[in-house]
């Protein structure tokens, strides 16, 4: 009967220390550990409003990674912020991915967006020199490359009103009233 709760204790205790070390390594973080990519992308032309450390980075719609952390890039040029986005290690990048932001309209929450290069393209796992991380190219959305086109239509609208004003000018129409009476 004794050496039965000895079994007992020396079961629970075991259980306890296991439970004790799980418990531990967690709070570590080493259960937390995912083998992820590090990259850097410059955003030079897009606003970064409602993007935040911690931000999905999509690639064809589908979360591969998060936004790590955000700062003004170093150098010459003030204007570029510097992204550290981490995506997961089995996602292929290749050379020739664009990155653009892109944001939920209702909410305004910003996401990294990235446009995979092409297919037979070698993997971008080099840092150019100076840089700790490969470096995503900045890209432009749909919505930019709309917007951009909307905005040369305009443009080009007031342009071809401002010849036609210049082509209907009271001398123009002078001119063009003698023209028709000395014709007839």
């Amino acid at each position: 009967e004794s050496e039965g709760r000895y079994t007992l204790v020396g079961t629970l205790v075991l259980a306890v220390i296991a439970l004790l070390t799980v418990a531990i390594v967690w709070l570590a973080g080493a259960a937390d550990h995912i083998a992820y990519q590090t990259y850097t992308l410059y955003f030079k032309h897009q606003s970064l409003d409602g993007l935040a450390v911690g931000s999905p980075v999509k690639m064809r719609g589908i979360k591969v990674g998060v936004v790590d952390s955000y700062r003004f890039a170093e150098g010459g040029d003030e204007a570029a912020v510097s992204v550290t986005a981490r995506i997961d290690e089995g996602v292929p990048v290749y050379r020739g991915a664009e990155a653009y932001i892109k944001r939920n309209l209702v909410t305004g929450i910003a996401s990294v967006e990235i446009n995979n290069g092409p297919g037979d393209s070698p993997l971008l796992q080099r840092a150019p020199e100076g840089e700790r991380y490969p470096v995503i190219a900045e890209g432009s959305s749909d919505i930019d490359k709309v917007a951009t086109a909307v905005s040369q239509l305009a443009v080009d609208g007031a342009l071809v009103l401002k010849r036609i004003n210049t082509l209907l000018s009271d001398e123009n129409q002078r001119a063009f009233t003698e023209t028709l009476a000395n014709l007839n």
